[in-house]
């Protein structure tokens, strides 16, 4: 197999994210691609092979008061003809060295139980099984209370 090619894109890369709109599950934007680019801790990997683009990876830097701070594998995407190739491996390497270099404690990931193979992949690559967790979400950030917000000092 041909070596996998991983790059951190940044804002003069955004052409090439919109050229590889097949890698998304919805055509990324301009907007949207320059967006994430500029927020800090927000970090867009490709992957390529003989330069062609095979996969990204989203990570997110999740900071917290109490301990170091964790990187979340936001998401991962492999084009189809590109899959058990290693280029989801190559960008989790990636991903992993990027998060010590950010001062990162460790990487997580959330994952319907029912793909198997991103499940296997993970593994692979040696991520641990957590203890069980519940994730809940919410469909609308619309509030419904009311509270005043307060400016800090």
């Amino acid at each position: 197999m041909n070596a996998v090619r991983v790059d951190r894109l940044g804002l003069a890369d955004v052409g090439r994210v919109l050229a590889a709109a097949h890698l998304f599950d919805d055509a990324p934007t301009v907007d949207g691609v320059e967006a994430l680019l500029r927020r800090e801790g927000h970090h867009l990997l490709f992957a390529s092979v003989d330069g062609v683009d095979a996969g990204f990876a989203v990570g997110v830097e999740v900071l917290h008061v109490d301990r170091a701070p964790e990187m979340y594998l936001d998401e991962l995407g492999t084009d189809d003809a590109f899959r058990r190739r290693g280029v989801a491996l190559a960008l989790l390497a990636a991903l992993r060295q990027l998060a010590g270099q950010r001062g990162c404690d460790g990487i997580w990931a959330a994952v319907v139980p029912d793909n198997e193979p991103a499940l296997a992949m993970y593994e692979r690559a040696g991520a641990a099984d957590p203890e069980p967790t519940v994730i809940v979400a919410w469909d609308s950030v619309q509030h419904t209370g009311s509270f005043e917000a307060v400016e800090p000092p």
